[in-house]
């Protein structure tokens, strides 16, 4: 599980020489690197806990676009690939993934999208962070004069869901 003082990356590659290539490259630049060469290893490794994903698509044993599928909600995840097309680019993108980088690529391009990619994890979770204090000071300044139902119509949630941030917050 990463250190979340540094930054960290869930590398997934199956070439070996590119991988600790990679690993290597990010390690310079003070990223904490956990590698996988293939969708499993990578699933085992937790990435909800990384700040980004940088897959390949073509792996040995299994499609690094399964990654995109699984956590583009999530977090953000880079694809790269030998192997290019338009539509490939296309399908990754409308999956979720926010970067699409041919090999070869540049160390250069491949560090800036990862540090865009790891500014855009940041704002993701300042985004959760706003919204559930946000939800916090509004119970705290409603509870006693609305109902749940007007709190929850108020906040465009659902009664259930109103309840459920109530009990994850103590409220």
């Amino acid at each position: 599980m990463p250190c979340k003082s540094r930054k960290s990356i869930l590398l997934v590659e199956d070439e070996d020489i590119l991988r600790s290539s990679l690993t290597r490259l990010f390690q310079r630049e003070d990223y904490l690197v956990v590698s996988a060469n293939s969708v499993e290893e990578a699933v085992k490794a937790s990435p909800l806990t990384f700040d980004v994903i940088v897959t390949d698509v073509r792996l040995e044993s299994s499609n690094g676009m399964e990654l995109v599928d699984l956590y583009s909600t999530e977090l953000p995840i880079i694809v790269i690939t030998a192997f290019a097309s338009v539509s490939g680019a296309v399908e990754s993108m409308q999956k979720g993934a926010v970067d699409y980088l041919v090999k070869p690529f540049s160390h250069e391009d491949l560090l800036e999208k990862v540090a865009t990619a790891v500014e855009r994890k940041q704002l993701m979770m300042d985004e959760i962070l706003s919204l559930d204090e946000y939800f916090k000071s509004f119970v705290i300044k409603y509870r006693e004069v609305m109902t749940d139902t007007q709190m929850a119509k108020c906040l465009g949630i659902s009664r259930k869901t109103l309840w459920n941030k109530k009990q994850k917050f103590g409220l």
